[in-house]
């Protein structure tokens, strides 16, 4: 079964798909994570210019038909990093993301022409949560084209994994796809200090704790864990203030709401694009190896460019634990079988992360 890439970056897509499709290209708008890929697949076609994406697929395709396209997008419209200060607590300036949304309408477009038996876009849940009517009509022009749409919300700790990373997966399929997506058992976690144990070696990429040191020394010795903000705003705080970029006047010296100083128990929380979780007992940020090992990579996958480019290729990629599921799952497609009627249903995996059943449900599209 023939796959190719969308905006896969550094690869941690592909490092799933590869154990269950033959990935035979990867399309890129640019440079970003692209020596990654190389250096891990040195034979893998790459296409970095958008204008010959058809092209590239179709010569990498040959006479064969392309089973699945999957899709990761650059940054999602609705992630928390891409809240607007000024528009207030929980909002999504959706509006000034329109650069985001219509590379999304071009990945489908792609799609539409290509024509996979099927097509994933992943992205995190807020684009069903508040971009439900962005979300609604790309899954309405699928139907149309007689494709039924599955909604797939899964979170990485259930796949081996302990990272809270709650995603969606939104699937476009010409065929039934397997029941087996509304059963999953959760796979056995490991706990983050023993999958951190021996992956940190003097040299390894790592980012400067900086500014942050007084706050996350003052951390450790408390035992606190969680926001370095909220530590800081409560203890650490000299009351002067500074003008944002958004024109709000905030703290001096605030650390990003993104940095956490881990738990020494239960799930870590996302690791984004950036060196944001400190190290539960020790006053520093995680290394690059250690974050990718916390996502599912290999410990053996090496990035290519300066520290802060290898975290964020680590943060921005589809995390291979959740990238494996699925495609384990995709391949079990019957494709002798058409589907009777394209619908739109949503499975969701993220109250077993509560002892709950998995919500499985048939959407209306109007």
């Amino acid at each position: 079964m023939k796959a190719i890439g969308n905006f896969i970056f550094a690869g941690g897509f592909t490092l799933g798909v590869e154990k269950h499709f033959d990935v035979v290209a990867h399309l890129e708008d640019g440079p970003f994570g692209v020596l990654s890929a190389k250096q891990r697949w040195p034979e893998l076609p790459i296409e970095t210019k958008p204008e010959r994406w058809r092209e590239a697929a179709r010569e990498a395709l040959g006479r064969s038909r392309l089973d699945l396209l999957y899709y990761n997008p650059p940054c999602a419209a609705w992630s928390e990093a891409g809240k607007f200060v000024k528009h207030g607590a929980g909002a999504y300036a959706i509006e000034t993301n329109e650069g985001y949304l219509n590379c999304t309408r071009r990945a489908a477009d792609l799609a539409f022409d290509l024509e996979p038996r099927l097509w994933v876009w992943e992205s995190v849940t807020q684009a069903w949560e508040f971009g439900q009517q962005f979300t609604m009509a790309l899954a309405k022009r699928w139907l149309e084209h007689g494709y039924g749409v599955t909604l797939l919300f899964t979170d990485l700790c259930l796949h081996g994994v302990p990272q809270r990373r709650a995603r969606l997966f939104f699937i476009a399929h010409q065929h039934p796809l397997t029941p087996a997506l509304t059963e999953l058992e959760p796979a056995p976690t490991r706990p983050f200090g023993e999958l951190l144990d021996g992956h940190y070696q003097p040299g390894d990429p790592i980012a400067n704790v900086g500014y942050l040191a007084k706050t996350i020394k003052k951390m450790r010795r408390a035992k606190a864990w969680g926001s370095v903000r909220e530590f800081h705003d409560k203890h650490l705080s000299t009351g002067i203030k500074r003008v944002h970029s958004t024109g709000i006047e905030v703290n001096a010296g605030r650390p990003s709401f993104l940095i956490k100083r881990m738990r020494p128990d239960g799930y870590i929380g996302v690791i984004s694009g950036g060196a944001t979780q400190v190290h539960p007992f020790e006053d520093r940020l995680l290394s690059v190896r250690e974050s990718q090992v916390l996502g599912g990579w290999p410990a053996n996958f090496e990035f290519v460019g300066a520290p802060n480019q290898q975290y964020a290729q680590v943060g921005k990629a589809v995390q291979p634990a959740a990238a494996e599921y699925l495609a384990r799952r995709l391949a079990e497609t019957n494709f002798k079988k058409r589907l009777a009627r394209p619908e739109l249903t949503i499975i969701d995996h993220r109250p077993l992360t509560k002892s709950k059943p998995i919500v499985v449900k048939t959407v209306q599209v109007v």
